[in-house]
């Protein structure tokens, strides 16, 4: 009676935890989330003045992108601010609900694990998730799509049957996210090599591969949109008149100086805590110590230069990474950047070795996911808008982030030794607080 009694207690303290967690983002919502007055909302709110919503998907898809299920629901909640509080709101617990899920490889996420998620989200850099998730124009752009995406991937790397709802679910879903060019980048790596690793095993079923081809359906409409090339031009024209002159080791540096720009910025506290969980979980694994010493520079380099900040030292260096040919001239800038990449690449490489202890198929892919989540944001090098998206184009990447710090989480909560276990409440409990100073940075300053 008294086990029954405390998995009750257990189960309702759970229900209570997520409940708090959705009431927090109501209220967020609710009083200090408005409509802006941006030039993307601007524009929206007026795209059925002159036309109707098929005269204007048909204009924007052959003048400007392929986002066309995108853009469908912003034009129709732009100008209902309180049904697209609602929607964010839905999508925000849907993304965190989901990263739960694929951080714990349980079949269900529960109310503390969707509130630890919730928490990581917030210790990403405030600028990426306010422009990514509480902007409204932003989030159905980032946001949502990373949230339809991620339930996808939950259905699809599950390791029992899903149902036929299930299924037809995250054929729906997956499909609208990868309308997304970044969202569509991680599901087709992400699916692409799970779906070879499940043939080569005999363990593919139809729809995985019918899920496979609807994200390359999806991502070729977007993609080979006519509207692409004549945005690459105007864009080039308004935001970076040189680019074409580019070669590629200029938009690579570019490329690789927005994702350590990214990582080591001072407000970005989740690279801090990533680079502490990893330094654990190279601690404890049991590597040959050559390839330990090699992997432990970077994260101590990571954790560093974010403590450097906090004791009130930021060097000029920690914000000044190569974003341009006109770099070129501070080697200092690219001396950093390449130990800040070496340093990414031991974070990655430390998630990988942590998946090495058990046999899903969703562990391995935890790794990938990191480095793929690094190139959506490397492959901006690529566009005349680099240095113009703003922060928001690295959501997809932290959220990819998210997941990853909490499964290594996991792994110490299951750890062996009591004393793994206290190490990690004391790192939920910094956690929580952290998160929690960053919302009230929200409220005060709405």
């Amino acid at each position: 009676m008294r086990i029954l009694n405390d998995v009750r207690w257990s189960r309702c303290a759970s229900y209570a935890v997520g409940l708090a967690v959705l009431l927090a983002v109501t209220l967020l919502h609710v009083l200090v989330l408005h409509k802006h007055g941006f030039a993307d909302d601007l524009y929206f709110s007026a795209a059925l003045d002159q036309k109707n919503l098929w005269e204007f998907l048909a204009f924007r898809y052959s003048r400007w992108t392929g986002r066309i299920p995108i853009e469908f629901m912003l034009v129709l909640v732009v100008n209902h601010v309180w049904l697209w509080k609602l929607l964010n709101i839905l999508m925000f617990m849907l993304l965190t609900y989901s990263m739960a899920v694929l951080a714990s490889g349980a079949r269900r996420a529960t109310g503390f694990g969707l509130a630890l998620v919730a928490c990581l989200v917030l210790l990403v850099h405030p600028d990426v998730i306010w422009w990514a998730a509480w902007w409204l124009t932003g989030s159905v752009n980032y946001l949502w799509p990373a949230a339809l995406g991620a339930f996808a991937l939950t259905v699809y790397f599950r390791s029992n049957a899903a149902g036929p709802w299930q299924v037809t679910a995250a054929l729906v879903c997956g499909g609208l996210a990868a309308y997304s060019e970044q969202v569509a980048i991680m599901l087709l790596a992400l699916v692409s090599i799970s779906l070879a690793w499940r043939s080569s095993h005999g363990t593919a079923k139809s729809w995985h591969y019918i899920f496979a081809l609807a994200i390359a359906i999806s991502t070729a409409v977007a993609l080979t949109a006519p509207g692409n090339a004549n945005r690459f031009e105007a864009e080039q024209a308004t935001w970076f008149p040189d680019f074409s002159a580019l070669g590629f080791d200029d938009k690579l540096n570019i490329g690789l100086g927005l994702v350590s720009r990214i990582v080591l910025a001072p407000e970005n506290w989740l690279m801090l805590l990533a680079s502490f969980v990893a330094l654990l979980a190279l601690i404890r694994s049991s590597v040959p110590v050559l390839l330990r010493w090699s992997l432990l520079p970077g994260l101590l380099w990571i954790a560093g230069c974010h403590l450097l900040v906090i004791v009130g030292y930021e060097p000029v260096w920690l914000r000044g990474f190569p974003l341009g040919a006109a770099s070129a001239s501070r080697p200092i800038a690219y001396a950093v950047m390449a130990v800040s990449v070496y340093s990414f690449a031991c974070l990655v490489s430390v998630a990988g070795i942590a998946s090495t202890s058990r046999t899903s198929l969703r562990e391995p892919m935890l790794a990938l996911a990191l480095l793929t989540g690094a190139g959506t944001l490397l492959l901006l090098g690529w566009s005349p808008t680099s240095t113009a998206s703003g922060s928001r184009t690295a959501f997809v990447f932290m959220m990819a982030s998210v997941v990853v710090v909490a499964d290594l989480l996991s792994r110490l909560r299951q750890g062996p030794s009591q004393g793994l276990r206290s190490i990690y409440w004391v790192i939920c409990a910094a956690i929580v607080i952290c998160a929690l100073i960053r919302m009230r940075g929200l409220f005060v300053g709405a």
